[in-house]
């Protein structure tokens, strides 16, 4: 993406996303679990490929395909979706986002891959995101090449498929996914606090068999 481009981006997408989907209503979670063996991203080469002045041109790079896996949380919520400023006018739509990303996708990661984080709104029961901001309300309002995703989700188990461009200047690597992934419980961490009662209790254990060995002697 050039860096116009990358700037409006940066400084004029989340306005208009504000503006345009407003506040999101009460959100629940869903841990889930990506099935590595049911999930990839495969890497397309997007730029120019440059001759020399005998026209001997190099080959371009070759796709590639990487497994995805690891964990993150799907969240349901609500998102108002604006439909005229003038009128003012919307309704609310059911949307998700993933947070807690937790996602390896191996080499395709050094190479630019990002997994989306941005929110995707349903219709017809598959949610369907981009990285334009105006896209859900109002179709596409920005230049340039925006990563995409639709979804379907019933609570346990999340199809996930889409393109996500790398930042490669005027011409972006492409890379189109597929995931796979299941509700899970998360792995629980012991508070500090039960693992200072699990220490006390070893503890007074010991001191209980040493007071009864000394009665037996």
């Amino acid at each position: 993406m050039n860096p116009i481009l990358r700037i409006c981006n940066t400084a004029v997408a989340p306005a208009i996303a504000a503006l345009l989907l407003g506040a999101a209503g009460s959100a629940q979670a869903t841990f889930v679990t990506i099935d590595p063996a049911q999930s990839s991203v495969t890497y397309t080469f997007g730029g120019m490929v440059l001759c020399d002045p005998d026209g001997n041109c190099p080959e371009p790079p070759a796709s590639q395909t990487f497994a995805l896996s690891g964990s993150f949380e799907v969240e349901r919520t609500t998102a108002f979706i604006t439909d005229s400023f003038y009128p003012p006018s919307g309704h609310y739509r059911d949307a998700i986002r993933f947070q807690s990303v937790s996602v390896d996708g191996g080499g395709a990661t050094q190479m630019g891959f990002s997994f989306p984080t941005y929110l995707a709104i349903e219709e017809g029961g598959v949610f369907s995101g981009s990285e334009d901001p105006c896209t859900p309300a109002m179709g596409p309002c920005l230049a340039g090449q925006f990563g995409w995703f639709s979804a379907e989700f019933d609570g346990h188990t999340l199809m996930l498929s889409g393109i996500d461009f790398a930042d490669s200047g005027f011409f972006s690597d492409r890379f189109a996914f597929t995931v796979f992934a299941y509700a899970t419980a998360p792995a629980s961490v012991p508070e500090p606090g039960t693992l200072a009662c699990l220490a006390a209790g070893m503890l007074g254990l010991g001191a209980v068999r040493k007071a009864r060995a000394r009665t037996a002697s």
